[in-house]
C-alpha cells in the first residue's frame, strides 16, 4: 500500500491533464486579459511602474499559495474514509480528484517564482525583453488567480458528490432497516 512519490508529483498531475482542461474559460481569460494587460502595460507604463505592479503580483501570489494549499489540506483532511474508497472506484481515483489542487499549488508557486525572477532581472533587461517578460508574468499571474476559481469549482463538485454519496448511503440504510424490520416481523409470526 506504499506509494511512489513520482506518481504524486506536480509533473505527473500535469501529465494527466487532458487538452480540454486547458480550453476552459480561465485559460482563455488569462491569455486575453493577462496578455492584453501585459501588452498595454508594456506600451503605456514605465519600467518602474511595471516593476511595482510585479511587486503586487508577488504579494498576491504568496497569499494565493497559502490559500490554495490550505484548501488542499482541508479537502484531504475532511475527506471521509468511505468517500475516499468511493473515489478509488472511479477511473482517475483519488489522485485524479485531488490533482487539480496539486496543480493549483504548483501554478501559484510558478507564478511566485516567475515574478521574483522578473523583479530581479527587470531592472537590467533591455527594454523589449523586459516588456515581453512582464507580459508573460502578467499572463501567468492572471491564469494563477483565475485558477482559484477553477479550484472552487472542484470543491463545489466535491460537495455535490459528497451529498450524492450521503443520499445513496441514506437510501441503503433505509433499505437495510426495512429488511431488518421485515425479518423481525417474519420471525414473530
Amino acid at each position: 500500500m506504499g506509494y511512489d512519490r513520482r506518481e504524486l508529483g506536480f509533473w505527473r498531475a500535469l501529465g494527466r491533464l487532458r487538452l480540454q482542461n486547458f480550453a476552459q474559460l480561465e485559460s482563455a481569460a488569462a491569455f486575453f486579459v493577462g496578455g492584453g494587460g501585459g501588452l498595454a502595460a508594456a506600451l503605456f507604463m514605465t519600467r518602474t511602474d511595471r516593476l511595482g505592479t510585479a511587486e503586487d503580483f508577488q504579494t498576491l501570489s504568496g497569499a494565493l499559495v497559502g490559500i490554495v494549499f490550505a484548501g488542499f489540506a482541508l479537502v484531504v483532511g475532511l475527506m471521509s474514509d468511505r468517500y475516499a474508497l468511493w473515489l478509488l472506484k472511479g477511473e482517475d481515483g483519488v489522485k485524479g480528484f485531488l490533482g487539480p489542487f496539486l496543480l493549483g499549488v504548483g501554478i501559484q508557486i510558478t507564478t511566485l517564482l516567475f515574478t521574483v525572477v522578473y523583479r530581479a532581472a527587470g531592472r537590467v533587461l533591455p527594454t523589449p525583453y523586459e516588456q515581453i517578460a512582464f507580459a508573460l508574468v502578467a499572463v501567468v499571474f492572471v491564469y494563477a488567480a483565475l485558477d482559484v476559481v477553477a479550484l472552487a469549482r472542484t470543491v463545489l463538485a466535491h460537495g455535490v458528490t459528497r451529498a450524492d454519496v450521503a443520499q445513496i448511503e441514506e437510501l441503503e440504510r433505509q433499505v437495510i432497516e426495512r429488511r431488518r424490520q421485515e425479518d423481525v416481523r417474519g420471525e414473530s409470526s
